[in-house]
């Protein structure tokens, strides 16, 4: 080639008058390149006799500052061949693209029953030459009773690719594309697939979550989940908010670690919190539903036991916390027997109520009617 076009897209924010200049700033040794006209947008060059770099310099002035770019045009001594690029894998979700530098052999891993994917490699060269028909992909070698097989080779813009189906068997798979160059060696380039045994989702084995009945104004629970993988993958862990009353925004502390606290439960209802846990290839997931009451006093009924500590002895079907305002009152079958550290925020007694306490524990009050 001796003659190129250079073209450029010039504007000014202000909208001032602006001028325009081609210069060579740099050619291979012995060679004299003309620009034919070096004050317009688009020009020629010419006389690019000599293989090598030529770098070209347009200077755009507004009267007040200059602005340069450069285009670097290379000449070459003959028809440079076809150059490959990266080759590697289209493969099913979740593996996506699987592809490394060009010159070397990419290595996919899959697990069954994922048994097929799309072989692919670049290919270009400096004229955007139509390679249809000048690649083929076959199968080198599969495991021992492989019954993989690839299928016809396509060329789509600057790639060639062919789909293999079949990959049942685990082990190694390898394959080879060649790409004709007239006059040269085939062009080739070799990729490994890899399949694995199909493996297991991870395990939630329990959530729990303390307390699992709130009554207001009490508005934070503490979620706790035990999970597991049988391969003894690496597991990641995502809590979600699957629903919730209008009006409530529950917020969790440690979102993505299998214990987290969640607050913000303050609208009566029931919120229901989803696990999301992950290996590389499978998600498991599972629920727990956080019931919130309506309570602005929790009155001890006594129907079931004297425990302070029983939910089913409370008319707000929760323990007291230090939220909680408590009003004893007969009659009632059972009074109430402390044996734990209790809190709440006030008690109000009727005559003739008892409440005990077991020696060694004790109930706080913390607040006031």
């Amino acid at each position: 080639m001796q003659t190129t076009t250079l073209s450029a897209i010039a504007n000014d924010a202000e909208l001032n008058t602006l001028t325009h200049t081609w210069t060579v700033l740099s050619s291979p040794a012995g060679s004299t390149p003309v620009i034919t006209t070096p004050n317009a947008y688009t020009t020629t060059a010419t006389a690019l006799t000599v293989a090598g770099t030529y770098v070209f310099n347009i200077a755009v002035n507004d009267g007040t500052t200059t602005t340069s770019r450069q285009v670097y045009i290379i000449v070459y001594p003959s028809k440079p061949g076809p150059v490959l690029g990266q080759a590697g894998f289209r493969i099913g979700t979740p593996y996506g693209l699987v592809f490394d530098n060009p010159g070397i052999t990419t290595h996919a891993n899959v697990e069954l029953p994922t048994s097929t994917a799309t072989l692919q490699v670049g290919i270009s060269d400096i004229e955007n030459s139509d390679f249809t028909g000048r690649g083929t992909w076959t199968l080198v070698s599969q495991p021992a009773g492989g019954v993989a097989s690839v299928g016809a080779t396509t060329y789509i813009y600057v790639s060639i690719r062919a789909n293999v189906t079949g990959m049942t068997v685990p082990g190694d798979y390898v394959f080879q594309v060649n790409v004709t160059n007239p006059g040269h060696p085939d062009l080739t380039a070799q990729i490994i697939c890899t399949v694995h045994p199909a493996s297991s989702a991870p395990v939630i084995n329990s959530i729990t979550a303390s307390p699992a009945t709130l009554a207001t104004p009490t508005s934070t629970t503490s979620l706790t989940a035990i999970t597991s993988d049988p391969e003894g993958d690496l597991l990641r862990h995502w809590w979600a908010i699957t629903s919730a009353p209008a009006g409530s925004n529950p917020v969790f502390d440690h979102q993505g670690l299998p214990i987290s606290n969640v607050s913000g439960l303050t609208v009566p209802g029931n919120y229901v919190f989803t696990l999301r846990c992950f290996d590389d290839l499978h998600m498991t997931t599972k629920n727990i539903t956080i019931v919130v009451k309506a309570c602005t006093i929790n009155n001890w009924t006594g129907g079931t036991s004297t425990a302070w500590e029983n939910p089913a002895n409370w008319s707000c079907g929760v323990v007291p916390d230090s939220n909680t305002v408590v009003n004893v009152s007969t009659p009632v079958p059972n009074y109430p027997l402390v044996s734990s550290i209790a809190t709440c925020k006030s008690l109000t007694t009727s005559p003739g109520v008892s409440v005990q306490i077991v020696s060694g524990f004790k109930l706080n009050i913390v607040g006031h009617n």
